[in-house]
């Protein structure tokens, strides 16, 4: 199974990332663990727990409150 990023990984990698292609490149987001779709990243971070008592999918496996919304 795999695990989401933490935001320490995600800070780290977006350093090489910046590096390596520059700061003025869009995000895209994987729509699943495996990459089989992408789209685009339109906010900041948020607490996972604003999901509770919505209509969207989240993953079953881990607790919301162990989670932050990206994008």
């Amino acid at each position: 199974m795999n695990f989401p990023m933490t935001i320490d990984e995600l800070i780290v990698a977006a350093k090489e990332a910046k590096k390596k292609f520059g700061g003025n490149k869009y995000v895209l987001i994987s729509d699943d663990e495996e990459g089989n779709g992408y789209h685009e990243c339109y906010f900041d971070f948020s607490p996972a727990t604003d999901l509770v008592g919505t209509s969207c999918s989240v993953p079953g496996y881990i607790g919301l409150e162990d989670c932050v919304i990206l994008g």
